[in-house]
């Protein structure tokens, strides 16, 4: 049953995250990660750990990303497809195509063996961007069309829409392969987002602004725990989270950056 609650928890983020609501998505990772813990099952951790480094991605903050998966032990011998999805996602992002599209070959054979078209789309998308990053770009079309021939029925639009700009310009020399299907694509693709300030690599939820607040105050993370009733490991994480969006190394460093954007 908890299982499941972190699914739905996990895609509710993403949902949010997606419709522009990040604090609300953070804030959902949040309860999700505390139930996790409750679980003392370590693949649930993983499991939303995994879902803080996507968003950590999707946001563009590859250096917390990296901590993320880092910390949690996530990387291309994981044995959760999800894990190494957002492992392979790092690698690319890092500027290691062809690493990564070790990883997803490995993911694109179990997956046409089970016959999980829904996994295989998004592995021909991501083995599409990594063809395009690595210079060739006609096998990155060739993949990009395989995943459209797949997705067409279905109608997946939120994986291609989720690896955004990549994507949207590959997409307009594949209108042979499903016409309407890659115009409603293109038709649904964001404007591009304006950055985030600089120094601050994503928005600060309300519960690590109070955490910032009471680092401010010189507490430890057990009192920080304590006052927030929270378990130290949530407020761990969180301090994880922090550290990632302000790009600080160290709980002084933190502050020092949080009271020169205004948070404090």
């Amino acid at each position: 049953m908890v299982y499941y609650t972190l699914m739905g928890q996990r895609s509710l983020a993403k949902l949010q995250h997606v419709s522009g609501e990040r604090e609300a998505a953070w804030d959902t990772l949040t309860a999700a990660r505390r139930l996790a813990e409750k679980s003392e099952n370590p693949r649930r951790w993983r499991l939303i750990d995994a879902a803080a480094a996507e968003l950590q991605l999707r946001e563009g903050n590859v250096a917390a990303a990296a901590r993320t998966l880092e910390k949690a032990a996530i990387s291309a011998e994981s044995h959760s497809e999800f894990e190494r999805l957002v492992y392979a996602r790092l690698l690319l992002a890092q500027g290691q195509p062809r690493t990564a599209e070790r990883v997803l070959n490995g993911l694109e054979t179990a997956a046409v063996k089970e016959e999980r078209n829904g996994s295989l789309i998004t592995v021909y998308v991501l083995q599409a961007l990594c063809k395009r990053a690595a210079g060739n770009r006609a096998a990155a079309l060739d993949r990009l069309g395989q995943a459209l021939s797949l997705a067409t029925s279905p109608g997946y639009r939120r994986v291609f829409l989720d690896e955004g700009p990549a994507v949207a310009a590959l997409l307009p020399q594949l209108r042979h392969v499903a016409p309407a299907f890659v115009i409603e694509l293109l038709q649904a693709f964001p404007h591009e987002a304006a950055p985030a300030p600089e120094g601050l690599a994503g928005p600060v939820s309300k519960t690590q602004f109070e955490i910032l607040r009471l680092l401010d105050f010189g507490l430890t993370n057990q009192e920080i725990a304590d006052k927030l009733g929270i378990s130290i490991g949530t407020a761990k994480w969180h301090l994880h989270q922090i550290f990632g969006k302000l790009q600080a190394r160290n709980r002084t460093e933190a502050v020092t950056k949080a009271r020169e954007q205004g948070l404090l």
